[in-house]
């Protein structure tokens, strides 16, 4: 094998048999493309034809990129030794190492790990390939983030060589696991599936249940405890004899399948759990063909060869097509095309799915969205501080798959896993696929409320449901905040996030029932105060109206009804009490007048009304919505520049989902000298509610914005434009104000006549 260095020009010897190899083709009737002869029975053996081979060898690898350039002759061994050294591999795991790279591809094997690593389509990245007249025909590129669903790739996948001769191949690799084991068992492969997070193979032959876990050596030990499987130097060998085959069946069928096809005499079997593949093999040709007879067992061909198609192998149909073919809409296995976002999960999508069965209900599009590229990685809080895959949106996204194809339980581990999520939404800022990731994670945390499971200790969970409601309740809010402010007084009582000292004598009769002088004039502009804004931040909503004000504007407040936007209830998963929430604010502000939010969170919830709720009063409240900071940049705003330095947060939903980053950059820096921190703005951990449901993750995510806030500014002010956020760096000892209230005081020194001279 002649491997070439990343970059380098691929040997000439290789073109030369290329067009060796074309002319061959064109001037022959007929030819059968030969590999290692590994699985030379599946689609019936050829007869006739002039057998060709393609040459053999790593073109180029570039570890760095994640690819690997080779000509399909190349043995699955002979990859595997290069990949190796550079502590990598290509999910490539044929029965017999002697098969090519082109033979798996043509014959569409998924190797053993496809429930860890998917079908071997999407290994696949490019192709060259030559047609019966001998012509050459390329297809895709060497990016691992590739996009594309309907191309030729995926369609020379389990062609048996029908479309055209493979010669060349570009595939993606992955990063070797630090432990990989097998474990066994005697129970039912489903049993142990249901207690095991994200193995990369359960397979049974009827007897035994062999399990594959990789990951670190902690996390293996962990889930070898937890499945209670013994440890196995060997992984089961499959049904070998002169006939093989293998049977598709829907995952949630594969039990019935397993005992149909124990009853059969002659046949043995080896089930891949969780994927649906069942792979067979018999003495005799009537053996094969009794097996399509077995219970709930689908047939195999009538030639008895053992050639069916698994339905992951499937061409991406027509909309027409695939709805005849597919009435409930199971296919999970196609991607969005290029140029078009990813469908963003509805209610009355997710009630769809739900009525198909499948456990959390998600949108099947929008999970296949997701490429496994790993962009999103570095711009995860929780991944940041832990380093587990299952802490970033990748793992999460392929935990609900798992749940979703009945592969695992949701519930234990992956219940953790959903929980731990700040739901920040940076990932979706980076993803190339455009995975509407918070959507999913709002529905599956819906399922999860729904469905009944454990979400944490019980005194959590209560204290959990009884904030939200308080939540939509202002005046039982506000005595509960006296309280608690009171609370915080006392030694030794627990509180990391402590809200501001609340005074009943200061807060009722506030912002929004203050009378106005002109209020029987309809406003220029709504003020959004919601709950904790009213009450825990009562300065910076007078700061909020003075801005607003000092542009001219007449600004009122809501009226009956804005006690909560429902973001919290949203995110916790309970969407019902979102969208009681929401119907309310919207009949508090009716008219066309612009609604003005200074909770970066807040502000994102009104403008996702139109999502939630789904009709066209939503859809046109929402487009009316404004962060304040949006709402200021277009107005005449002038303001002294106080010589102070102040250190820039964006807050995450303010970035990521209203994608405002830099808006309130701009209008600082007219009485300020602004720095930003050196972590590209990563979460400080808040999360509405996630500091008193996560302590401990918050905290460590908060001890590193802490540090780059330091680095960056000394002590000097940080200004946050959302209150959670701001409660949170105040924990940890920082001078944090919001935006609105620095605006504020820049503009009563212009008042006052002490500004340094000019507007900014």
């Amino acid at each position: 094998m002649t491997a070439v260095t990343a970059g380098a020009t691929p040997d000439p010897v290789v073109r030369g048999e290329l067009r060796s190899l074309s002319a061959e083709i064109a001037r022959s009737d007929r030819v059968v493309p030969v590999g290692g002869r590994t699985q030379w029975e599946v689609g019936g053996i050829p007869s006739g034809g002039v057998e060709i081979r393609a040459p053999a060898g790593v073109l180029t690898y570039d570890p760095a990129d994640l690819t690997a350039t080779v000509s399909a002759g190349t043995t699955v061994a002979e990859l595997r030794a290069v990949l190796a050294e550079q502590g990598q591999l290509c999910p490539l795991d044929p029965r017999d190492d002697k098969a090519t790279v082109g033979g798996v591809l043509a014959t569409g094997l998924s190797g053993h790990r496809r429930l860890r690593f998917g079908p071997v389509r999407d290994t696949l990245l490019g192709a060259r390939f030559f047609r019966a007249d001998g012509s050459e025909v390329r297809a895709g590129g060497p990016t691992v983030k590739n996009v594309t669903g309907y191309d030729l790739c995926r369609l020379l996948v389990g062609s048996l060589g029908t479309l055209g001769v493979i010669t060349e191949v570009t595939l993606r690799c992955v990063p070797c696991p630090p432990t990989s084991v097998w474990g066994t068992t005697d129970e039912e492969p489903e049993a142990v599936v249901r207690r095991l997070f994200a193995p990369s193979c359960v397979l049974s032959d009827g007897t035994t249940t062999s399990v594959l876990l990789e990951g670190s050596s902690a996390d293996v030990a962990s889930q070898f405890d937890v499945g209670g499987l013994g440890e196995t130097e060997h992984p089961p060998a499959f049904p070998e004899g002169p006939h093989r085959g293998r049977i598709s069946v829907p995952p949630e069928s594969m039990s019935g399948v397993r005992e149909g096809l124990a009853r059969t005499a002659g046949v043995r079997f080896l089930a891949e759990t969780g994927v649906g593949t069942v792979h067979v093999a018999a003495s005799t040709p009537e053996d094969l063909v009794q097996a399509r007879a077995s219970p709930r067992s689908p047939g195999l061909d009538a030639q008895g060869t053992g050639r069916r198609r698994h339905r992951s192998l499937r061409c991406r149909l027509s909309r027409a097509d695939g709805d005849a073919a597919d009435p409930r809409r199971l296919r999970s296995d196609e991607k969005i095309l290029p140029g078009k976002a990813a469908p963003v999960t509805s209610p009355v999508t997710r009630e769809r799915a739900m009525r198909q069965g499948t456990p959390l209900g998600l949108d099947a599009d929008a999970l296949a969205a997701c490429v496994n590229c790993g962009l999103c990685l570095p711009h995860c809080p929780t991944f940041r501080v832990t380093g587990e895959e299952s802490a970033s949106p990748r793992g999460r996204i392929n935990a609900m798959r798992g749940v979703e194809a009945f592969v695992a339980a949701p519930e234990g581990a992956f219940v953790d896993y959903m929980e731990a999520c700040v739901q920040c939404r940076a990932c979706e800022s980076v993803c190339p696929s455009s995975v509407p990731f918070g959507a999913l994670m709002e529905d599956t945390r819906a399922a999860l409320v729904t469905s009944g499971v454990d979400r944490g200790p019980w005194p959590t969970r209560i204290l959990h449901r009884v904030g939200l409601w308080l939540l939509g309740h202002h005046r039982l809010l506000e005595l509960a905040s006296v309280l608690l402010s009171w609370l915080q007084r006392v030694p030794g009582f627990p509180s990391r996030s402590r809200i501001p000292t609340v005074s009943i004598a200061r807060n009722v009769g506030g912002i929004r029932e203050e009378p106005d002088a002109r209020k029987s004039a309809l406003p220029d502009v709504w003020l959004f105060d919601g709950c904790v804004m009213d009450l825990w931040f009562r300065r910076t909503q007078v700061a909020s109206r003075r801005l607003i004000e000092a542009t001219g504007a007449r600004v009122a407040s809501p009226g009956r009804g804005s006690d909560c936007c429902g973001a919290l209830h949203l995110h916790a998963g309970r969407p019902d009490g979102a969208r009681r929430l929401a119907r309310r604010v919207m009949r508090s502000m009716p008219g066309d007048a612009p609604i003005v939010v200074d909770s970066a969170g807040c502000g994102a919830a009104l403008k996702e009304y139109g999502r939630l709720l789904g009709t066209p009063d939503a859809q046109r409240f929402a487009s009316r919505v404004r962060d304040l900071s949006e709402w200021l940049a277009g107005a005449d705003l002038r303001v002294p520049h106080t010589g102070r330095t102040v250190v820039l947060q964006e807050p995450c939903h303010l970035r990521f989902v209203q994608g405002l980053e830099g808006a309130w950059r701009s209008l600082l820096e007219r009485a300020y000298t602004v720095c930003e921190t050196a972590d590209d703005g990563l979460c400080c951990g808040a999360g509405g509610l996630y500091s008193v449901l996560q302590p401990d993750l918050s905290a460590a995510i908060l001890e590193r914005k802490a540090a780059a806030i330091h680095a960056v500014a000394g002590d000097a002010m940080v200004a946050f434009a959302n209150p959670g956020c701001i409660l949170q760096l105040r924990t940890a000892g920082l001078d944090v104000e919001h935006p609105s209230v620095l605006m504020a005081a820049a503009l009563s020194r212009e008042e006052r006549g002490g500004g340094n001279g000019g507007s900014g």
